[in-house]
């Protein structure tokens, strides 16, 4: 009984692989966004243009991608097996 459990969430841990790696990079993403425009801070006046594009790419980052993550993590914290249940015989 124990072990065909282990198996079960095994098998959903594979099935959920592809999310947790975009998870994974979303998050690698934020962090290097917020570093960079960090890095932005008191930097040389000829320079400001580049640094000023590096805190428009984090917004854009912040505001279109970032909200994807959350529909990506509350699929990942569902009980449902969609992808581990379905029957053999039903696909093609």
């Amino acid at each position: 009984m124990v072990s065909k459990e282990l198996d079960n969430i095994y098998i959903h841990a594979i099935a959920m692989k592809k999310l947790i790696g975009e998870v994974y990079k979303q998050l690698r993403c934020i962090w290097e966004m917020a570093a960079s425009a960090k890095l932005a801070e008191g930097q040389p006046k000829e320079e400001a243009d580049f640094y000023q594009g590096k805190i428009f790419t984090m917004k854009y980052f912040f505001e279109y991608e970032v909200p994807k993550t959350k529909g990506l993590i509350q699929r990942l914290m569902s009980d449902d097996r969609l992808t581990v249940d379905v029957a053999k015989e039903f696909i093609n």
